[in-house]
């Protein structure tokens, strides 16, 4: 799929054809490139495939006030095994339905999103709260809202940068945005291992089952958790328009992630860190079933061909 990365954005009505081979980062360039004021809802991570995003929903900074990237898609082109071109009439709106997601702090203003990071510090043995925030209107009204509804981080005027949407795609990819637009073309990552799970939350957890969390951050090195919220636009989409199924009931998903950069003895502790923590989450997260967000890919959730657990 690599080739086929092309774009064509039209300003006057709004709209992209993509192909299934670009990069987020490709879509955001190509947009910014014909309009400043043009954006796209879809994930923070410019080097993720459309493909693979559109097929799982995709989330991002603008989920709350527009919905997942798979809801903003209007129409398609595949290939059938005939050899057919298909497009959303031709194909059937049942095909249409399933290619849009069947890859398998809620009530606040749907301007506003708040993306918290909670990451140890390990030579002070605290944990570290990072809110990365992004509000689509002015400073001074953001100001009111925070006020209203965050009074305890205190916000002030100098705290917040306004920007473009396009600047906070680089910000929140935290990319240099001195060496322009380009940078979001740039598909390597650096080489780095990890392990990753997640969840749905439907009611709020409270403040000892968090404790229960901080206590277990400083048993490894590089862990995280990041708390996705949903609301806004996502509950007012049935869970039936598209086939992601995590919508009205969950107050936002969360992402276990630890990380290593070589592979040693170290590597078993670090997975075996995770899962205990993922089993400790269990009372307090979706059950029955118990849900988990399938663009991030957790391998414990599968099984191969003869029926084991892949780990």
């Amino acid at each position: 799929m690599f080739n086929l990365r092309s774009i064509d954005v039209n300003v006057d009505n709004q709209t992209a054809w993509v192909q299934t081979g670009a990069t987020l980062g490709d879509v955001y360039y190509r947009i910014a490139e014909k309009s400043r004021n043009l954006g796209y809802p879809a994930g923070v991570c410019h080097t993720v495939g459309v493909g693979g995003l559109f097929s799982g929903g995709g989330h991002g900074f603008l989920t709350r006030k527009y919905g997942l990237a798979s809801d903003n898609i209007i129409d398609a082109r595949i290939v059938d095994v005939n050899g057919r071109i298909l497009n959303r009439k031709s194909m059937g709106e049942d095909l249409f339905w399933a290619i849009r997601g069947a890859g398998a702090a809620d009530k606040l203003n749907e301007d506003l999103f708040i993306r918290i990071t909670i990451e140890p510090d390990s030579a002070n043995r605290t944990i570290n709260a990072v809110f990365q925030s992004m509000y689509l209107g002015g400073v001074d009204k953001l100001l009111q809202l925070m006020e209203q509804s965050f009074p305890e981080l205190g916000l002030k005027k100098k705290d917040c940068i306004q920007m473009s949407w396009i600047e906070s795609v680089l910000y929140f990819n935290g990319l240099p945005n001195d060496k322009g637009l380009e940078v979001l073309l740039e598909r390597n990552q650096p080489k780095t291992f990890y392990k990753a799970k997640s969840d749905y939350v439907k009611e709020p957890i409270s403040e000892t089952v968090l404790e229960g969390i901080w206590k277990r951050f400083h048993n490894v090195e590089i862990p995280m958790m990041v708390l996705f919220p949903y609301g806004g636009k996502m509950k007012e989409i049935s869970k039936y328009e598209t086939p992601y199924p995590h919508r009205e009931g969950n107050i936002y998903v969360i992402q276990y992630i630890v990380y290593w950069t070589t592979r040693d003895g170290a590597t078993e502790k670090r997975i075996n860190w995770i899962k205990e923590l993922y089993s400790y989450m269990t009372p307090y997260v979706s059950k029955s079933p118990r849900e988990a967000y399938v663009n991030y890919r957790d391998l414990d959730l599968g099984t191969n061909k003869n029926g084991h657990t892949n780990y």
